[in-house]
């Protein structure tokens, strides 16, 4: 099945970037041969360095690239949350003081997104690929490693408010391209949630 980059850039001639600290996002799992994609792998450039500080420079290198890009999806990937849930597990005071932290290096992004006037007309998704137990860690069958939030805002002005429907991170292309109003390739399984969209 192709990524949504790859799906997306085969009917439409633009750009995208994937700016991520885990570099097998970018090396594994997004396509090596999708045309103008930029891919930075922001770990790699500041190795040795711990990951609150990386997630911060994924931020300030997106909202940078923002600034001088044109660039029609722009996928973030931060680590240092799933790092806190693994050492001290879910909700603990690592893992709540760790996620205010990436939740401004977001607003950063979303500032830069406000400055260029695109606020109005970006879809923002915000996703986490699992949750942690309680102790620390993931791998189980637990509520609280299998289930997580998948927010979903902005556009153009086409999302419903409130509860859309359960899905999951399968699920995240076919939101993509139904944001870019764009169909599902016939393969794919991923879904979008029945009440997500107003049309």
């Amino acid at each position: 099945w192709p990524s949504f980059f790859k799906a997306y850039r085969e009917k439409h001639n633009v750009t995208f970037s994937s700016i991520v600290n885990w570099t097998p996002i970018n090396f594994g799992i997004v396509e090596d041969d999708i045309e103008d994609m930029t891919k930075i792998n922001v770990s790699e450039e500041y190795e040795g360095k711990d990951d609150l500080f990386v997630d911060s420079k994924v931020a300030e290198i997106a909202a940078e690239r923002l600034n001088h890009a044109e660039d029609s999806i722009v996928f973030l990937h931060f680590d240092s949350v799933d790092h806190a849930g693994h050492n001290s597990g879910y909700l603990s005071d690592e893992f709540n003081m760790t996620l205010r932290e990436v939740d401004g290096f977001i607003g950063i992004v979303y500032d830069a997104c406000v400055k260029k006037g695109w606020e109005n007309n970006t879809l923002f998704i915000l996703v986490s690929d699992h949750g942690h137990r309680w102790e620390g860690g993931h791998g189980g069958n637990s509520t609280t490693e299998k289930e997580v939030t998948i927010a979903v805002n902005g556009g153009l002005g086409n999302i419903r408010e409130g509860y859309a429907g359960e899905a999951g991170t399968l699920d995240i292309a076919a939101i993509v391209l139904r944001g870019l109003k764009e169909e599902n390739p016939e393969t794919w399984d991923s879904k979008v949630p029945e009440n997500m969209f107003s049309k």
